[in-house]
């Protein structure tokens, strides 16, 4: 039997690369996010933006809204959430077909791919 490395993780990753490209924020959840008192919401916390596959960022938003954020205390779990995202998002722009067939995999990816960072930092400082 072979030893799981983060590598091998990483390679079975969905980078969804054939998907369509834009400016993402790369921290896109509700603590990055100030409303005003007219409704205009604004993100903060540019650090992690870059081109890539909007549906990493759909994916990202649609967990942090339903139950948190992966790097936050827990929220409970609330629908309407994630409703309002879906309908924010579909205010601007709706995913194609063949993007929402592997949404599942981009709500899965920023918390793998956070996992596999903090398994690595770990096992560079002997804690794991």
């Amino acid at each position: 039997m072979g030893v799981w490395t983060a590598t091998a993780a990483c390679h079975a990753l969905d980078y969804f690369e054939d998907m369509p490209c834009t400016l993402l924020h790369g921290d896109a959840h509700p603590w990055n996010a100030i409303c005003s008192d007219d409704g205009a919401v604004t993100l903060i916390d540019w650090d992690s933006a870059g081109l890539g596959p909007s549906i990493v960022d759909l994916g990202f938003l649609l967990l942090s809204a339903y139950g948190g954020g992966i790097d936050k205390p827990a929220v409970n779990w609330d629908a309407s959430r994630v409703r309002a995202v879906a309908r924010g998002y579909a205010a601007v722009r709706t995913p194609e077909a063949a993007e929402l067939s592997r949404l599942a995999a981009a709500i899965r990816f920023r918390p793998l791919v956070g996992a596999v960072g903090c398994f690595v930092d770990a096992m560079g400082v002997g804690a794991a």
